[in-house]
């Protein structure tokens, strides 16, 4: 279980969501945890984004977006062999009954519904990348190790 206080200085964080308030809130969160977070406001931008960032260490993904919504954004980047390890989480506001086990079935690592809980965002987020064991450093040691 993380620490209290987790240092994520060795994280580096894509968050794509439509909505700029939310990306702003969830960088502001991470970033008092010393995470390097980059923020991309559609799957397209998201890509891109990915071509210029370091290796992700997890990527937050809104699934209702246009355009391209997290569902194919998911396929995409699960069909790149160099971040297929990577844990993807969906962080959305689709809570009706069904809905997360159906965004579970298909192949998100972790499911963070909205509105979240600032109090809890960043334990959940570290419990939903540890649950699926993807979340590796370069050297194979967990990166979690220094939380």
């Amino acid at each position: 279980m993380p620490t209290r206080n987790p240092n994520l200085s060795k994280w580096y964080i894509l968050a794509v969501d439509d909505d700029p308030p939310s990306l702003a809130l969830v960088q502001d969160m991470l970033a008092r945890y010393k995470a390097k977070v980059y923020t991309a406001t559609s799957g397209t931008d998201a890509l891109a984004l990915l071509r210029a960032m370091p290796r992700p260490t997890v990527i937050l993904c809104d699934v209702v977006m246009p355009l391209v919504d997290g569902f194919a954004l998911l396929d995409t980047l699960r069909a790149n062999k160099a971040i297929q390890s990577v844990p993807i989480i969906a962080v959305t506001a689709l809570a009706m009954s069904g809905e997360r086990e159906q965004i579970l079935a298909a192949g998100f690592d972790g499911y963070i519904s909205k509105p979240f809980s600032v109090l809890t965002f960043v334990h959940d987020l570290i419990a939903c990348s540890v649950k699926h064991k993807r979340l590796m450093g370069d050297n194979g040691s967990m990166i979690l190790e220094e939380l």
